[in-house]
């Protein structure tokens, strides 16, 4: 079985389906190891920014997936992303959140002396 980080799902809202994911990416071989809800927190111009990956998937043969969550009603119309609710979704829908989120990644591994591994680890994000 995967290594989860943490072992037991973090809060969530029943209706994302967050529990099932972490159960199904739970079951994954032991050389996986999954970060649910993982955040990275930076400060720009004296301003806290935090953005928040539902899952990140890492293993040392694979490389990294930043996986965005998105359950129920979600659909694409008239070029929006729109939530069950009608509500669009920010940053341009769930692709563009997880390529987002995979970036940040990316930019923290650089600012982190972690930069080394940019050249040998493959990132992927995916809905």
């Amino acid at each position: 079985m995967a290594i989860m980080i943490p072992n037991r799902p973090h809060t969530f809202s029943p209706a994302s389906l967050e529990g099932i994911m972490f159960e199904g990416l739970e079951k994954l071989p032991d050389d996986y190891y999954v970060f649910h809800s993982l955040r990275i927190s930076t400060v720009v111009d004296n301003t806290f920014h935090e953005s928040e990956t539902d899952f990140v998937v890492f293993n040392k043969r694979l490389g990294i997936l930043c996986l965005e969550a998105k359950a129920g009603q979600v659909q694409y119309k008239d070029g929006y992303w729109l939530y069950g609710s009608g509500e669009p979704m920010h940053n341009g829908g769930p692709f563009n959140q997880a390529s987002s989120n995979k970036w940040k990644l990316i930019k923290y591994f650089e600012n982190h002396r972690f930069a080394s591994i940019l050249d040998k680890c493959k990132f992927l994000h995916a809905v």
